[in-house]
């Protein structure tokens, strides 16, 4: 099955890092249990923040694989719209977290 990154699923999975990291990774951060804190902090970082950028904003049929990928001409020729889909991606972390951080403080 083919996932292909767009604008708009980079924007979504921008949104669900942050809403993932504040609502299930910082109440993990408890100084009760330091060890399993940092075990699950890295089990759902790599849930919340490796698996979706990889898949919806690089896309399952990218070309970027292996340590050899760079050397090819398919990688830097995908390479802008990465770029633009990671801009993306990064705009709807800010769009999140401010809207976030405003709900919060009221």
């Amino acid at each position: 099955m083919k996932i292909i990154g767009t604008r708009t699923t980079a924007t979504l999975t921008g949104i669900w890092t942050v809403l993932g990291m504040r609502f299930f990774v910082l109440p993990l951060l408890s100084p009760r249990t330091p060890r399993l804190s940092g075990l699950l902090f890295v089990a759902f970082g790599f849930v919340v923040l490796l698996v979706p950028y990889k898949l919806f904003v690089e896309g399952s049929d990218s070309k970027r694989w292996g340590w050899r990928c760079f050397f090819s001409r398919d990688y830097w020729r995908e390479a802008p719209h990465v770029i633009v889909r990671t801009i993306f991606w990064f705009l709807g972390v800010v769009a999140a977290a401010a809207v976030l951080s405003l709900i919060e403080t009221r």
